[in-house]
């Protein structure tokens, strides 16, 4: 399968839910692809840090979710700014949501890992799929 990551699931990861854990480890294990948008990485960070965490704790986990060439931090390219910019304004989600479902359609993933409500209209139109638990 072929994943792309909101930050919903990047959090999943840091509590070290067991859904989360075993989608990084077949990754690992080359089973998996997981695609992890900036934007998410970035959102991620922000929640984390508004938690208490110390930068270092935060910086250190992203390393480790990093592990594999199967487990990809994908940056902003025309391609996805420009297919972010159309998400948002087709189905009038937040722009930083349609960066990662940009992300998910530009790298043609089977699921957007996420249980973010605002993902719904995609779903709905059958834009992308979506997984989350």
């Amino acid at each position: 399968m072929r994943y792309c990551a909101d930050s919903w699931f990047l959090i999943a990861l840091f509590q070290k839910d067991q859904k989360a854990l075993s989608i990084i480890e077949n990754a690992k294990l080359k089973k998996d692809w997981v695609f992890i948008p900036i934007t998410a990485l970035a959102e991620t960070s922000k929640r984390l840090l508004q938690l208490g965490m110390a930068k270092e704790d935060i910086l250190r986990f992203m390393d480790k979710t990093e592990t594999s060439e199967r487990v990809t931090l994908i940056l902003f390219t025309k391609d996805i700014a420009w297919e972010a910019a159309n998400i948002a304004h087709r189905y009038g989600i937040p722009l930083l949501d349609s960066f990662v479902a940009a992300t998910a359609k530009t790298n043609n993933v089977d699921a957007l890992i996420s249980g973010d409500e605002h993902f719904l209209p995609l779903k709905k139109a059958k834009y992308l799929s979506l997984l989350s638990w």
